[in-house]
């Protein structure tokens, strides 16, 4: 057999086996640098959360209201979720650095040596990102809540016996309004549904006022309640 048609002999077989290693290798690498993207974003979220932890552990220190067990234990609960998470991020970069020797040693001859450790790589940072996306979630939940509890306890002096001495006012309207609701909803005088009209407007105003804290505008929203109600009921022939 002459040599130069054994050389080409040779390139046939081998060559397309080198080329598909050389791809391969391509591929593996392609996928390691995105998942390092993944990883960077988690650092970035790691650092917020241990923010955001940082701050809840300031806002309990100055909370002017007494901290229930619940939110004690929901704190505490985060609190060592960023040790766990930090954990976790250390180990995988020392898994990036392995994974980073591992292809420049291997080259073009075995793509497939590192595919399974590049896949876990992979996978630890898709997970890290959902863990930490839902502990920042949960962190700015239960600042929300210690910063409304501590404003409510910063009410001035006797704010809480007023709140509740208006919502006794409202109940006794609710109570008035049940018992004549099917003389009022009935009512056959023009005069009589406007103003049973007007008095479900300003109650259904006196509800938002009061979830939204506004004491004032609440008791006159009552006190104006009361009134239509009154001439309502008179009107329709209730009394």
């Amino acid at each position: 057999m002459k040599p130069v048609f054994l050389l080409s002999t040779l390139l046939f077989f081998f060559f397309p086996t080198i080329v598909r290693a050389d791809d391969d290798t391509r591929t593996v690498e392609a996928e390691f640098d995105r998942c390092e993207s993944t990883m960077e974003r988690v650092n970035r979220d790691m650092l917020r959360f241990e923010e955001a932890v940082g701050r809840l552990k300031r806002a309990l220190d100055g909370s002017k209201a007494a901290v229930d067990q619940e939110t004690m234990q929901s704190f505490l609960k985060l609190e060592n979720r960023v040790d766990y998470l930090r954990g976790r991020i250390d180990r995988s970069a020392g898994q990036r650095d392995k994974i980073q020797g591992d292809l420049k040693s291997s080259g073009a001859t075995c793509p497939s040596c590192v595919t399974s450790s590049v896949n876990l790589y992979c996978r630890n940072g898709e997970m890290l990102t959902r863990e930490i996306e839902k502990c920042l979630a949960e962190a700015s939940a239960l600042e929300n809540q210690i910063y409304s509890r501590s404003k409510t306890a910063e009410q001035k002096p006797g704010q809480a016996a007023a709140d509740s001495s208006l919502d006794a006012s409202h109940g006794a309207i609710a109570e008035e309004v049940k018992k004549h609701k099917p003389l009022l909803d009935s009512c056959r005088t023009k005069a009589g549904k406007t103003l049973w009209k007007q008095c479900e407007v300003n109650l259904r105003r006196a509800d938002s006022l009061k979830a939204a804290g506004a004491s004032d505008q609440r008791e006159q929203a009552l006190k104006l309640v009361k009134l239509l109600l009154d001439k309502a009921i008179a009107k329709c022939g209730g009394k």
